[in-house]
């Protein structure tokens, strides 16, 4: 029941072949994220597998239809973004696709704020604080 979320850096030496072929050896396409930060490597990805889910780490707002338009599941919006510019949410859900955010060591409050704000996922440092949040959410 546990996926993996694989925060892929910008590298000359990576073999993006070879991590898709481990999820397909493994039958673990579904169950993991790759998660490029440019273009080139989410296509790239989408080339090899179709199936793979992606998250784009994207640089910045103007990031965003880009990696809709070239296939990305799930955009990553920094918090501070999202409280600089709410319609942001609203932009990226038109699009049809869901908004993870990161969060490192936030605390509850601020958990709980993005996801007032409408978040459909977080990346924290803190899994039982968020575990907590959520059961008390439900």
């Amino acid at each position: 029941g546990v996926g993996l979320l694989l925060d892929i850096k910008q590298s000359p030496v990576l073999d993006k072949l070879q991590v898709v072929r481990l999820t397909e050896k493994h039958n673990a396409v579904r169950d993991v994220i790759v998660g490029p930060r440019n273009l080139e490597d989410l296509r790239v990805f989408r080339s090899i597998n179709p199936n793979l889910r992606t998250l784009g780490f994207i640089q910045g707002v103007g990031d965003i239809e880009p990696f809709v338009h070239a296939g990305v599941d799930i955009i990553r919006l920094w918090p501070e973004w999202i409280r600089a510019d709410p319609g942001l949410l609203t932009k990226v859900h038109q699009l049809g696709k869901p908004v993870w955010t990161t969060t490192g060591e936030a605390p509850r409050a601020e958990l709980q704020e993005l996801i007032g704000l409408g978040v459909d996922g977080i990346l924290s440092d803190l899994p039982a604080v968020m575990n907590e949040l959520l059961g008390s959410l439900r």
